[in-house]
């Protein structure tokens, strides 16, 4: 499991995992949209149908609202939702029996609440990655952009013209560093030790992370290597600097949370 929070890199870190053919095929398998898309192919029925309209969740396409997926679990069939995870970690296991996945907090936090705790026998079960980025307020700021725009990632395209806003950069960035410490506060409390890896680590060398995490789960590499020029791209201008300076002018309050995640190691243990 890939524990994450919007704007760190995972769809970009997965994309590189799927290409080695031994990290699973990591994605975010509990949006409502996928779980139902995923079902219907292979024939679970996962809503109690009297419950909501499952063409409308469908549409909607969660991804962190936290009240609407609440809605879509409590819709949700528990025995079918087994049914989708016992059939989904088989078929989309790569080759040597890898299956990935990645969670964003505020969707865990939902599932275990929503499931009365049953969701943690994930925790017992699976090796945890927590991907994390250093710089919250760049990631806040790209989360901002992202959202205002539609485009999450560079295969993307989007004319939308951002408007700086402060407000909600402020309100991104604080939860972006509430659920990176509630993440922490989880492992912690339930004795899990973690793959710790940084976005801007990945950044800095893609081919060395994927090394790392073949290493952690005992597999080697194949004369694969990723090409990051084919794979997703970073997505940073000037405009995100420009950014910095004058959300770090408008919140000195806040200047000393930019780099802090409670209690993460400064140097990620391998």
């Amino acid at each position: 499991m890939i524990a994450t929070t919007q704007r760190c890199g995972a769809t970009w870190l997965a994309s590189m995992m799927e290409e080695t053919g031994s990290l699973g095929r990591p994605e975010e398998w509990l949006l409502p949209g996928t779980v139902l898309s995923w079902g219907i192919r292979h024939l679970i029925p996962t809503l109690k149908l009297r419950s909501i309209p499952a063409c409308a969740l469908y549409r909607t396409g969660i991804r962190s609202d936290r009240e609407l997926y609440a809605v879509y679990l409590d819709a949700v069939n528990p025995r079918a939702m087994q049914k989708y995870l016992e059939r989904l970690s088989r078929v989309e296991a790569t080759p040597n029996g890898v299956f990935s996945a990645h969670l964003q907090w505020d969707q865990f936090e939902v599932l275990n609440q929503r499931w009365n705790g049953s969701v943690l026998d994930l925790a017992d079960e699976n090796l945890w990655l927590f991907l994390w980025r250093e710089d919250q307020l760049e990631q806040a700021i790209s989360w901002t952009r992202a959202r205002a725009t539609n485009q999450w990632t560079s295969a993307q395209r989007s004319d939308t013209v951002v408007q700086y806003d402060g407000k909600e950069i402020r309100r991104r960035f604080l939860m972006t560093v509430e659920r990176n410490n509630q993440w922490v506060d989880f492992f912690e409390r339930h004795g899990i030790t973690p793959f710790f890896l940084t976005y801007e680590q990945v950044q800095a060398d893609p081919n060395h992370a994927i090394d790392e995490m073949l290493a952690w789960v005992g597999e080697t590499r194949s004369s694969v290597r990723v090409d990051q020029q084919r794979n997703l791209q970073v997505q940073r201008s000037t405009e995100t600097e420009e950014w910095i300076e004058r959300f770090i002018e408008e919140n000195p309050d806040l200047v000393d949370l930019r780099y802090r995640v409670a209690q993460a190691p400064e140097t990620p243990p391998r």
